[in-house]
């Protein structure tokens, strides 16, 4: 009796398809089948080697079937994927290239637009980091003197709330003069909103109080001199209360 032995042999062949992507997690397919049954393996953007059921940190993981998966995939992730499957056949690989792309802060709302907005002596000013793009957003403030104020921070009379950017000045005066800097950043890059805050002081009569007498018929003349930074106009129509411009550049 001749007993005929057939040896069936198949070269790997790799069958994928598209990455998917859940949420903030990746998956990335790479199933293969052959006769033996294929040695699959990764290889990641900085040259790491990855097998199935291998972790690398806690957030890249490779399934028992090849499936490459990628836990909160953030732009560091993009690069070059490749997945191979070998026997002692043949020997298939495929590439996937990896391009992870975040929405920067910017652009703001009115972010190459002027802005004026005005405040009485003795108030309260708020300088806004207006709404952006994007997530996950950090601020900074600088202030003219180039102190860093981050958020939650308190320093004399300055308050750079939590969340939303916010800083708070209380009773601006002449010395808060200057260019107030707001930074907001996230993993795909920085953007930078600037108010320049130009104060006054409140204005004061130099004429002292004082009696006149004068004849009917003859010419009264009161003079009333004050000291401000702004010119007589501003005197004339804001004697009651003084102004603080604020307007934002690039």
């Amino acid at each position: 009796m001749v007993v005929t032995l057939v040896v069936q042999t198949q070269p790997p062949k790799i069958m994928s398809s598209r990455a998917r992507d859940v949420s903030v997690n990746v998956y990335v397919d790479c199933t293969a089948k052959g006769e033996p049954f294929p040695l699959i393996k990764w290889v990641l953007p900085d040259g790491s080697q990855m097998k199935p059921t291998q972790f690398i940190g806690s957030r890249i993981f490779i399934f028992p079937n090849g499936t490459l998966y990628i836990k909160n995939v953030n732009p560091s992730d993009s690069g070059r994927y490749e997945c191979s499957a070998t026997n002692p056949v043949g020997f298939a690989k495929r590439t996937v290239q990896m391009d992870v792309r975040q929405e920067a802060p910017g652009p703001w709302k009115g972010l190459y637009q002027q802005h004026s907005v005005t405040a009485t002596y003795g108030s309260t000013v708020f300088l806004h980091c207006p709404e952006s793009v994007g997530s996950h957003r950090e601020f900074l403030w600088i202030l003219p003197n180039g102190t860093a104020l981050n958020p939650g921070m308190k320093l004399r009379r300055f308050i750079h709330y939590l969340g939303n950017g916010t800083l708070h000045i209380t009773q601006p005066g002449v010395i808060d003069k200057g260019v107030y800097r707001c930074l907001a950043k996230n993993v795909a890059g920085q953007a930078e909103k600037r108010y320049a805050l130009e104060p006054g002081q409140k204005p004061q009569i130099r004429s002292t109080a004082s009696t006149m007498k004068i004849s009917f018929g003859q010419t009264l003349n009161m003079p009333c001199n004050a000291d401000d930074f702004f010119s007589i106009l501003y005197l004339i129509y804001e004697i009651i209360s003084l102004y603080i411009f604020i307007y934002s550049t690039v």
